[in-house]
Protein backbone atom coordinates (compact mmCIF):
# COMPACT_ATOMS: atom_id res chain seq x y z
CA UNK A 1 0.00 0.00 0.00
CA UNK A 2 1.75 2.75 -1.07
CA UNK A 3 -0.86 5.65 -0.21
CA UNK A 4 -0.09 4.86 3.41
CA UNK A 5 2.80 7.13 3.28
CA UNK A 6 1.16 10.05 2.77
CA UNK A 7 -1.84 9.39 5.44
CA UNK A 8 -1.99 12.17 8.08
CA UNK A 9 -0.71 11.19 11.63
CA UNK A 10 -3.21 11.68 14.47
CA UNK A 11 -2.67 15.34 15.24
CA UNK A 12 -0.71 17.04 18.93
CA UNK A 13 -3.49 18.08 21.07
CA UNK A 14 -2.14 21.98 20.83
CA UNK A 15 -5.46 23.89 20.65
CA UNK A 16 -6.63 21.06 23.60
CA UNK A 17 -4.05 23.14 25.55
CA UNK A 18 -4.88 26.59 24.49
CA UNK A 19 -8.53 25.92 24.85
CA UNK A 20 -7.79 24.94 28.46
CA UNK A 21 -5.37 28.14 28.98
CA UNK A 22 -7.92 30.46 27.59
CA UNK A 23 -10.54 28.88 29.83
CA UNK A 24 -8.38 28.72 33.17
CA UNK A 25 -6.87 32.24 32.51
CA UNK A 26 -10.35 33.95 32.14
CA UNK A 27 -11.55 32.18 35.80
CA UNK A 28 -8.18 32.83 37.70
CA UNK A 29 -8.59 36.61 36.13
CA UNK A 30 -12.05 36.80 37.01
CA UNK A 31 -11.48 35.54 40.30
CA UNK A 32 -8.14 37.88 41.12
CA UNK A 33 -9.13 40.73 39.62
CA UNK A 34 -13.12 41.47 39.35
CA UNK A 35 -14.98 39.32 41.90
CA UNK A 36 -13.87 41.15 45.03
CA UNK A 37 -15.17 44.08 43.46
CA UNK A 38 -18.66 42.86 42.54
CA UNK A 39 -21.36 42.72 45.18
CA UNK A 40 -23.97 40.88 43.25
CA UNK A 41 -23.55 37.45 44.44
CA UNK A 42 -25.30 35.88 41.38
CA UNK A 43 -21.96 36.16 39.27
CA UNK A 44 -20.57 33.71 40.74
CA UNK A 45 -23.24 31.80 40.77
CA UNK A 46 -23.07 31.21 36.93
CA UNK A 47 -19.82 31.35 36.09
CA UNK A 48 -18.00 28.75 38.02
CA UNK A 49 -20.80 25.89 37.34
CA UNK A 50 -20.31 26.81 33.78
CA UNK A 51 -16.64 26.37 34.20
CA UNK A 52 -16.69 23.57 36.02
CA UNK A 53 -19.64 22.03 33.32
CA UNK A 54 -17.94 22.76 30.20
CA UNK A 55 -14.43 21.74 31.47
CA UNK A 56 -16.33 18.30 32.37
CA UNK A 57 -18.06 18.13 29.21
CA UNK A 58 -15.08 18.80 27.44
CA UNK A 59 -13.25 16.04 29.24
CA UNK A 60 -15.60 13.46 28.34
CA UNK A 61 -16.23 14.39 24.80
CA UNK A 62 -12.43 14.02 24.66
CA UNK A 63 -12.81 10.53 26.39
CA UNK A 64 -15.66 8.96 25.01
CA UNK A 65 -15.41 6.74 21.33
CA UNK A 66 -16.89 8.34 18.88
CA UNK A 67 -18.08 5.48 17.15
CA UNK A 68 -15.21 3.73 15.61
CA UNK A 69 -16.59 0.90 13.02
CA UNK A 70 -15.21 -1.94 13.64
CA UNK A 71 -12.98 -3.97 11.14
CA UNK A 72 -13.43 -7.65 10.69
CA UNK A 73 -9.91 -8.68 12.31
CA UNK A 74 -10.97 -6.15 14.95
CA UNK A 75 -14.22 -8.33 15.48
CA UNK A 76 -12.56 -11.29 15.84
CA UNK A 77 -10.60 -10.03 18.59
CA UNK A 78 -13.85 -8.60 20.68
CA UNK A 79 -15.33 -12.39 19.73
CA UNK A 80 -17.99 -10.70 18.16
CA UNK A 81 -19.16 -13.22 14.47
CA UNK A 82 -16.91 -12.29 11.66
CA UNK A 83 -17.01 -14.30 7.95
CA UNK A 84 -12.97 -14.70 7.22
CA UNK A 85 -13.22 -12.88 4.10
CA UNK A 86 -10.64 -10.63 2.12
CA UNK A 87 -10.92 -6.94 0.72
CA UNK A 88 -11.20 -7.92 -2.59
CA UNK A 89 -13.81 -10.98 -2.00
CA UNK A 90 -16.17 -8.08 0.13
CA UNK A 91 -15.58 -6.06 -3.31
CA UNK A 92 -17.54 -8.61 -5.19
CA UNK A 93 -20.63 -9.14 -2.50
CA UNK A 94 -20.80 -5.09 -1.32
CA UNK A 95 -21.07 -1.67 -3.34
CA UNK A 96 -17.52 -0.24 -3.76
CA UNK A 97 -19.48 2.95 -1.75
CA UNK A 98 -20.19 1.13 1.20
CA UNK A 99 -16.34 -0.33 1.59
CA UNK A 100 -13.52 2.13 3.49
CA UNK A 101 -10.32 1.47 1.18
CA UNK A 102 -8.58 3.03 4.46
CA UNK A 103 -9.96 1.15 6.96
CA UNK A 104 -10.97 -2.23 5.24
CA UNK A 105 -14.94 -1.83 6.76
CA UNK A 106 -18.10 -1.86 5.59
CA UNK A 107 -19.27 1.55 5.46
CA UNK A 108 -23.43 2.14 8.07
CA UNK A 109 -25.27 4.94 6.36
CA UNK A 110 -23.67 8.27 7.79
CA UNK A 111 -20.76 7.28 8.34
CA UNK A 112 -17.33 8.28 7.44
CA UNK A 113 -13.56 7.81 6.98
CA UNK A 114 -12.38 10.99 9.47
CA UNK A 115 -8.62 11.72 7.50
CA UNK A 116 -7.09 13.03 10.58
CA UNK A 117 -7.63 10.53 12.89
CA UNK A 118 -7.92 7.57 10.17
CA UNK A 119 -10.42 5.86 10.97
CA UNK A 120 -14.10 5.44 9.96
CA UNK A 121 -16.37 6.93 12.31
CA UNK A 122 -20.04 5.84 12.89
CA UNK A 123 -22.58 9.10 12.27
CA UNK A 124 -19.51 11.42 12.10
CA UNK A 125 -20.33 14.81 12.55
CA UNK A 126 -16.70 16.67 12.32
CA UNK A 127 -13.40 16.51 13.52
CA UNK A 128 -13.05 18.93 16.49
CA UNK A 129 -9.47 20.42 16.81
CA UNK A 130 -10.53 22.12 20.11
CA UNK A 131 -10.97 17.94 21.62
CA UNK A 132 -8.50 16.70 19.33
CA UNK A 133 -11.17 13.94 18.03
CA UNK A 134 -13.72 13.36 15.91
CA UNK A 135 -17.41 13.89 17.21
CA UNK A 136 -19.48 11.00 16.58
CA UNK A 137 -22.33 8.63 17.35
CA UNK A 138 -21.25 8.11 20.73
CA UNK A 139 -20.12 11.69 22.14
CA UNK A 140 -21.84 13.99 20.07
CA UNK A 141 -24.62 14.42 23.39
CA UNK A 142 -21.38 15.23 25.50
CA UNK A 143 -19.96 17.51 22.84
CA UNK A 144 -23.15 19.73 22.32
CA UNK A 145 -23.10 20.37 26.16
CA UNK A 146 -19.45 21.28 26.06
CA UNK A 147 -20.46 24.08 23.22
CA UNK A 148 -23.55 24.76 25.39
CA UNK A 149 -21.23 24.69 28.47
CA UNK A 150 -18.77 27.17 26.77
CA UNK A 151 -21.46 29.76 25.45
CA UNK A 152 -22.82 29.84 28.95
CA UNK A 153 -19.46 30.51 30.37
CA UNK A 154 -18.91 33.34 27.80
CA UNK A 155 -22.19 34.88 28.37
CA UNK A 156 -21.25 34.97 31.83
CA UNK A 157 -17.85 36.48 31.53
CA UNK A 158 -19.75 39.54 29.25
CA UNK A 159 -22.33 39.84 31.81
CA UNK A 160 -19.31 40.17 34.65
CA UNK A 161 -17.64 42.75 32.89
CA UNK A 162 -20.68 44.75 32.02
CA UNK A 163 -21.56 44.47 35.98
CA UNK A 164 -18.06 45.03 36.85
CA UNK A 165 -18.35 48.65 34.79
CA UNK A 166 -21.85 49.48 36.22
CA UNK A 167 -20.18 49.33 39.31
CA UNK A 168 -17.30 51.38 38.50
CA UNK A 169 -19.42 54.12 36.68
CA UNK A 170 -21.98 54.39 39.33
CA UNK A 171 -19.02 53.98 42.17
Amino acid sequence: MPHTILRKTYPPPVLVFFFAFIMIASLLTYQIFISPFITAPWPKWVMIPSFCASASFAWLSWLVNPGHLASPAQRVRNRAPANNTTFMHLLEQVDAADLCPECRVIKIPRSRHCNVCGVCIERFDHHCPWINTCVGRRNHFYFFFFISATWLFLLSCLCEIAVFYSEIVDG
